[in-house]
């Protein structure tokens, strides 16, 4: 919703056209369709209802599009992180949306705090 740090982000990278929106993620609409990726890097944790949520998303995946999902891997929700999605809990949630794999790619501490944060790659 920054518009301003989103113009920092460059419009392609490494051959990857890249675009931004200002929106809020969360309020249900989801304008985008037939994307190659999405990378989520801690917002999911900011949505209630995920699995509504994550279906929108993977519905405006290609056939062959990839998710990544950057997130604290915690149970206990605190100001910063309202509805935590521990490991455990988004494999879960992603069978229920049937994706075709899922795959964590590497964990490590948050510069913020001593929580453990994950990288994990989902493919539709």
């Amino acid at each position: 919703m920054d518009a301003k740090a989103l113009q920092k982000i460059p419009k392609e990278y490494n051959g990857v056209r890249l675009e931004t929106s200002v929106m809020d993620f969360s309020s249900g609409v989801f304008p985008f369709h037939q994307l190659d990726g999405i990378l989520m890097a801690n917002s999911l944790h900011y949505v209630r209802d995920k699995e509504p949520f994550l279906g929108r998303l993977m519905n405006a995946l290609k056939e062959d599009g990839c998710f990544l999902l950057v997130d604290y891997d915690m149970n206990k929700a605190n100001h910063w992180v309202p509805y935590p999605l521990p490991i455990a809990a988004a494999e879960e949630l992603f069978l229920k949306c049937n994706v075709q794999s899922f795959e964590v790619l590497n964990k490590r501490r948050s510069v913020f705090g001593d929580r453990m944060m994950y990288a994990m790659l989902v493919k539709k």
